[in-house]
């Protein structure tokens, strides 16, 4: 009897040929749009990454009051296929903003998508959806561009979207930033990679400019898989999850303290740091979940339980 493939086992694998196949990022797209169907994102996970800008928007309240955010440069590494957050800040009234993807993923199609169903969400908000200071009147009725059009038509919108560019090397003038902001994007970094990131944004953050990011610290072949949880890839060594973690998907496999330790090393002051848990799960609780003896090194089983973390940074100043 033929054991059946596990489906997060059939992603990977996928993905690790995909990884190879000349014509990356359109290969992808293609894959994502015709073939899983996940894009453009339906509706309750544009309306999850909408509320990553909400919690921005909380969070810049609480520790920057006084922020103009109508005179103010915000800073996005990881801006995606449709721009979403940028869409989103721009109707927060946001007056200039600098998206960097290290790939040219966004796609004229996606950010009308995005833009479509954000006026819907502010017109007529969801349940828990928080519009406040949110104004129809900043965004466009419609995104209509053609790909050679895209960047010009963002500019128009105080968006000034780069890529390929990367984020260890911006370019931009030292101080110059009030706030960046990053969203679901960290996981899919190495580490050394993010010590230069943080460095880079700590220069170009002005004193006393802040740093809000979310991670997504799961397993993400959980997210389609519900045979597995959250720490389901913590339990492979090094090698084997080499030979799973595909460019496509590449997932860290990084603790909250790794991050936190990044940012304080970069010189940042941490305001804020909010691990979170599975529903469900009490972390001084909880049995541990099976892990490779590398990860039973953490001292601290709330580090290795949370798979969320939300936190806030200031450069000192």
């Amino acid at each position: 009897m033929v054991t059946p493939v596990p489906k997060w086992a059939f992603r990977a694998a996928v993905a690790q040929v995909l990884s190879r196949v000349p014509g990356g990022p359109e290969v992808r797209y293609v894959m994502q749009r015709y073939v899983t169907r996940s894009l453009p994102f339906p509706d309750h996970e544009l309306l999850g990454r909408f509320q990553i800008g909400v919690e921005h928007l909380q969070a810049i309240r609480r520790h920057a009051p006084n922020f103009d955010l109508a005179k103010s440069h915000f800073f996005e590494f990881g801006a995606g296929w449709d721009l979403g957050m940028g869409l989103f800040l721009r109707a927060a009234g946001v007056g200039r903003q600098t998206m960097v993807d290290l790939n040219r993923f966004v796609r004229p199609n996606l950010v009308h998508h995005a833009l479509a169903r954000l006026r819907a969400f502010v017109a007529s908000p969801p349940h828990d959806f928080d519009t406040t200071g949110l104004e129809l009147s900043r965004l466009p009725t419609s995104f209509v561009a053609n790909e050679f059009e895209v960047d010009g038509a963002l500019r128009e919108l105080g968006i000034d979207y780069r890529a390929p560019a990367d984020a260890r090397r911006t370019g931009l003038p030292a101080g110059d930033v009030d706030c960046v902001t990053s969203s679901l994007t960290l996981e899919h970094v190495p580490l050394p990679e993010i010590r230069s990131i943080f460095a880079e944004l700590a220069r170009i953050l002005r004193p006393g400019g802040l740093f809000v990011s979310k991670v997504d610290m799961s397993d993400h072949f959980s997210h389609s898989d519900g045979s597995i949880d959250s720490w389901h890839y913590l339990r492979f060594d090094e090698r084997t999850w080499g030979l799973l973690n595909a460019d496509m998907l590449y997932q860290n496999r990084l603790r909250a303290s790794a991050y936190l330790d990044a940012a304080t090393e970069a010189g940042f002051e941490l305001l804020e740091v909010d691990r979170r848990y599975p529903r469900g799960c009490d972390p001084d609780t909880a049995p541990l979940p099976k892990v490779h003896p590398t990860y039973t090194a953490y001292k601290d089983r709330r580090d290795l339980l949370a798979h969320k973390l939300y936190f806030v940074a200031r450069k000192k100043g």
